[in-house]
């Protein structure tokens, strides 16, 4: 058995797990972690999987945001390839896919899993994912065993940036989605627009405003059903169909609410000694004035600084502005907002870029640049302060 009655345990291996001992043991912490991931692998830039990592742009040890050195010396002990099946609130026990640990806090970060379609062959297992380094692996070890056309079912970020960087190495791709241009839905028909146009000078084809009806695995090939519209013939088969979070840890403790679990501004749960912090995690932001759910990569950092600083003594609440950026065809989209929706959008276009400004109830609550990196360095204070908007 391992741990003791001061141990943390700390159970997931992305950005949110990191960033939280990361900042704990530079506050001063000084209890014993144990960072317990099914991952195979330490901790690692995970966006750069679908962007540089695909086209072989970077390396596995680059990507890595620590050597095991840095885990030895900042007394974390590591168990990687190991799985948290049940943790035991009442006697601080987790079981393990290894063996048990005590601990006397827990922190769940267990991140998100991709989706699969509901649909006919939607969660066969032949379906390729781009979700870790591991699943990128298996990519190029496919493509390499059998050359040939791609579908990725999907057109949001990750489905956009893998098409695209897959088109650029030489390969046919084909994107189908039920979208009438990629991210319309959440972000507009303009930047749709724009992505549309990027893909398609990549050479991407596309299939939009379609559904799928079925996945179809053969020997040596793969056919998507595509309702109304004639069938996909390809060699493999992306699902690129969102992400769900990693909730089934907590389940059965019941602090679920729409699949993410409440915490507080500096991540604790209803349970004492229980934290969540990122992809799961939907947390309240002191700016926002109200409880957000994201999954972006800065985001999960910010959740892990709070709550590290907040063992170690702080109490300083996540009051971030959500964002991230996508780069697609070589383009790059910065995008800040609270992400929980608007009202109308106001687009702004120079021969530098595009500034998109998102608003609600008279305030700006969003805003996507391509290009207009001035525009990107006030985004925070314009979402945060509540601007008005139209700007």
């Amino acid at each position: 058995m391992r741990g003791s009655d001061d141990t943390i345990l700390l159970v997931g291996g992305g950005a949110a797990a990191f960033s939280f001992v990361s900042t704990y043991r530079d506050a001063g912490g000084t209890r014993p972690v144990v960072l317990v991931s099914d991952d195979d692998r330490l901790p690692y830039f995970r966006p750069a999987v679908s962007k540089e990592y695909l086209v072989g742009a970077t390396d596995r040890a680059d990507m890595s945001l620590e050597d095991p050195a840095w885990y030895r010396s900042h007394d974390v002990d590591v168990m990687l390839g190991c799985s948290v099946t049940a943790l035991d609130l009442a006697a601080r026990l987790a079981v393990t896919s290894q063996e048990p640990i005590r601990w006397e806090r827990c922190v769940v970060a267990t991140g998100s899993a991709a989706r699969t379609l509901p649909v006919p062959g939607g969660d066969d297992a032949r379906n390729l994912t781009v979700r870790s380094a591991a699943d990128v692996e298996r990519l190029h070890a496919q493509l390499a065993g059998m050359s040939g056309p791609v579908v990725v079912i999907g057109s949001g970020f990750v489905g956009c940036e893998v098409a695209s960087g897959l088109a650029e190495q030489g390969v046919e791709v084909t994107i189908v989605s039920d979208e009438d241009r990629p991210h319309e839905g959440r972000l507009g028909a303009p930047v749709g627009e724009l992505i549309t146009g990027w893909l398609r000078d990549a050479g991407v084809q596309l299939v939009l405003g379609a559904s799928v009806g079925a996945v179809r695995h053969h020997a040596g090939s793969v056919v998507v059903d595509v309702t109304g519209r004639p069938s996909v013939d390809a060699a493999h088969v992306i699902m690129a169909v969102g992400a769900r979070p990693r909730t089934e840890l907590l389940a059965s403790v019941g602090l679920l609410e729409d699949d993410a679990v409440p915490v507080d501004g500096v991540m604790a749960t209803a349970v004492d000694g229980l934290d969540a912090i990122g992809d799961i995690a939907a947390a309240w932001n002191e700016r926002a004035g109200r409880r957000l759910r994201v999954e972006h990569w800065g985001d999960a950092q910010g959740h892990g600084r709070t709550l590290g600083d907040r063992v170690a003594g702080g109490r300083a609440p996540w009051a971030d502005v959500p964002g991230f950026w996508s780069t697609i065809a070589g383009q790059t989209l910065k995008y800040v907002a609270w992400g929980d929706g608007h009202g109308a959008i106001e687009v702004e276009r120079s021969s530098a870029g595009t500034t998109v400004w998102y608003g609600r109830d008279g305030v700006v609550v969003g805003v996507l640049t391509h290009g207009h990196d001035e525009d990107n360095e006030r985004a925070a204070a314009a979402v945060g302060g509540r601007w008005p908007f139209p700007p």
